[in-house]
């Protein structure tokens, strides 16, 4: 195998669910006044407890059960019953219709009672939102009373897939029954409802480091009995032996590894359990990489990956269907002795497990702060808008400092900077959930939200297990990726904070 570069990039990816309307309120209670000829919407709370997170934007109207547009209505939003998956941005709590009775709305996954108001406090009607917590999650208007509500579109919070509408592009319901109500499936495949999964690490080696916080959401996987594992969080179906393996413990037969185009031949025409079949793209392969394993070479040879359910994995380069675009003939790949991901030629031998379910095309969408942070809108993380020893609003002042592994954890953990205290050195997850493997030049991330940002070697907060002295780093070009010696290299660091 001809490898050129190795590298670890993972995605997690989180979505959260929540709703805007376009709104202005001061208030949430039945009863709130509105000007003449409007009308209130209150969305009826109970809080969540869950640390998972979901949001989903969604579009519609609401009208009266006559037909007339509720224009200008005062629209506040709150949960009805409590959900296993919570926010991890703040949903909408007030917001107003526009002149057509048009909205918005951003609300993670639970139930939400909405009921609409006259100023004089007298309800015009109601209707649930039910925002269910499955592979597919749907958006439900039930129970409706007295209104017509449409919705017209849905889409989860930095992903590109639409909802889906029933069988048309919109619906509405009016009356008391609340009967043949559509729903609205938000498509999860591909990490689109996900934010940063767990690295897996667990031991500690610094305070401050992967072990010690361990953020993030753990992996979870279901063995379908049929020859496929379910990922639990991101609905997609995967192969559970390589290519050229089978049995329950995927001890018959030999593990094969074919070029480019042999291998996405195989995937295309694999009839496993009735599925449709294809090759993973990289952040899907990288989701599988549990970093509390790792492998010395001709001593120590064990796959980062959960053998339970992937048993008889090669820890060796597992191909993706992603190519390397300034990279002739190059394709991502992700090398299962260390967990790392490279870049091999399509023409190279590589291992194949295939994956059934929707492709997601990550969109990374920002916000820039103001106060020299910024908010990835798709994981809610608030990272370091510049480096350390850079400054002004293109960070053109200053000089970057480098630091060692126990310096740059130290620095992230003493960090004060946009009001917030809680920042962190990012483990390996997070720290590739920024990363943007279509770009055509390197380095791959958006240089106008991070600007002046080399296409050198980062720290990560995860440590390499099987040589402890080494951390886990992350480049952002096609160079090799591997660990780093935590207590004499000095590299680039970028901290990151909860919301």
């Amino acid at each position: 195998m001809n490898t050129l570069s190795k590298k670890l990039v993972f995605y997690y990816g989180l979505l959260f669910i929540s709703v805007l309307v376009v709104f202005n309120c001061k208030g949430d209670k039945k009863g709130l006044l509105s000007p003449d000829n409007t009308a209130a919407i209150v969305l009826l709370n109970q809080s969540s407890s869950s640390t998972e997170t979901a949001t989903v934007e969604i579009t519609g109207t609401a009208k009266d059960s006559d037909g007339n547009t509720l224009s200008s209505a005062t629209v506040s939003a709150s949960e009805s019953s409590s959900s296993s998956i919570q926010s991890r941005t703040s949903i909408t709590k007030s917001t107003t219709t526009d002149s057509s009775g048009n909205f918005t709305l951003y609300l993670k996954v639970t139930k939400f009672k909405i009921s609409i108001y006259k100023s004089d406090g007298t309800e015009v009607g109601s209707f649930y939102l039910d925002i269910q917590n499955t592979t597919e999650k749907h958006i439900t208007p039930s129970n409706v009373s007295g209104l017509q509500i449409s919705l017209t579109s849905g889409k989860p919070v930095g992903g590109d897939t639409d909802l889906l509408l029933g069988s048309s592009s919109s619906a509405s319901t009016s009356g008391s029954s609340g009967s043949n109500t559509p729903s609205i499936a938000i498509n999860c495949s591909g990490g689109s409802c996900l934010g940063v999964i767990k690295t897996g690490q667990t031991t500690s080696y610094m305070s401050g480091d992967d072990g010690s916080y361990q953020k993030n959401i753990s992996k979870s996987y279901t063995d379908n009995g049929d020859g496929t594992i379910k990922d639990n969080y991101t609905g997609l179906i995967w192969q559970k032996c390589s290519k050229g393996q089978s049995g329950n413990d995927c001890a018959t037969g030999t593990a094969e590894a074919p070029d480019y185009a042999t291998a996405d031949a195989y995937c295309s025409s694999l009839t496993l359990a009735g599925k449709t079949w294809r090759l993973p793209t990289q952040n899907e392969l990288l989701m599988l990489v549990d970093s509390s394993k790792s492998s010395i070479p001709f001593v120590i040879t064990v796959p980062t990956i959960n053998e339970t359910f992937f048993p008889a994995t090669s820890p060796s380069g597992y191909r993706s269907s992603d190519s390397v675009s300034f990279f002739p003939n190059g394709g991502w790949q992700v090398y299962f002795r260390t967990g790392y991901e490279f870049v091999a030629l399509k023409t190279d031998l590589l291992y194949v497990r295939c994956i059934s379910g929707s492709q997601h095309s990550i969109q990374h969408t920002y916000t820039d702060n103001g106060n020299g942070t910024v908010t990835d809108l798709t994981t809610a993380l608030v990272w370091q808008k510049c480096l350390n020893g850079l400054s002004g609003n293109s960070c053109e002042t200053g000089t970057i400092t480098t630091l060692n592994w126990n310096d740059a954890i130290s620095y992230c953990n003493n960090l004060s900077l946009g009001g917030k205290t809680n920042w962190r050195l990012p483990n390996l997850n997070e720290l590739l959930s920024i990363k943007e493997h279509s770009k055509a030049s390197a380095p791959l991330l958006n240089t106008t939200v991070f600007p002046a940002s080399p296409s050198g070697y980062f720290w990560s907060s995860t440590t390499d297990p099987a040589t402890t002295t080494l951390a886990k780093i992350v480049s952002w070009d096609a160079d090799t990726t591997s660990g780093r010696v935590k207590a004499t290299e000095s590299r680039y660091m970028r901290c990151v904070a909860d919301p």
